[in-house]
């Protein structure tokens, strides 16, 4: 962006708070300059107020960025809904790791060499059951809180618009896209199919 500023220019808006804003009055202000200097139709002419409707839209436009920037959804609402997800996600942690530790544990008594320690062995019924309870504890456990976890990420997206790069505005590519069709509208003003293009100060 720097190389369509001069080094005045550059000068001006480091002091201010919001160059985009400044921008627009600058354009507003070489209008108004352009109009006086009879280069387009005086301020009287209904083309002056068209164009000065268009750079005041440009800049309510521009405001109107800054404000969903500046004023976003509560804080508190993210991050309540962050304490929800974290605590949520602790609490299936802490439920898969007690039911995988049950079925290993019942397994185990299935299985094991040193059977002392057990009063009776478990049944391959039994086994064939908790770890059963593991697969759908892990599918509770596990695929829910990856769900809540996105949806955390998407309202902290939403709650910073600006400030993320999924959220981020491609601006060089407008600036390229919009730059294209100002030549292009230059071109067919300049050579009109008709008729002898128009001319406001030779």
């Amino acid at each position: 962006m720097g190389k369509f500023f001069t080094p005045t220019e550059k000068e001006a808006l480091r002091h201010v708070d919001d160059p985009s804003a400044i921008i627009w009055v600058w354009v507003a202000s070489l209008v108004g300059r352009m109009a006086q200097d009879k280069e387009i139709p005086p301020m009287q002419s209904p083309t002056y107020g068209r164009v000065m409707l268009l750079v005041q839209n440009a800049h309510a436009g521009i405001r109107q960025v800054r404000a969903s920037i500046s004023v976003q959804p509560p804080y508190i609402y993210v991050q309540m809904l962050a304490t929800l997800v974290h605590i949520n996600n602790l609490l299936n942690a802490m439920s898969f790791g007690m039911t995988t530790g049950v079925a290993f544990g019942t397994l185990a008594m299935r299985y094991a060499t040193n059977f002392a320690k057990y009063e009776s062995r478990s049944t391959s019924t039994q086994v064939v059951q908790d770890f059963q309870d593991v697969l759908i504890c892990f599918c509770y456990s596990a695929l829910g809180p990856f769900l809540y976890q996105a949806l955390l990420q998407t309202s902290i997206c939403i709650a910073s618009p600006f400030a993320t790069p999924e959220g981020k505005i491609p601006t060089k590519i407008l600036l390229v896209h919009m730059e294209k069709d100002l030549q292009d509208a230059t071109v067919m003003s300049q050579n009109p199919p008709m008729w002898e293009s128009p001319q406001y100060k030779a």
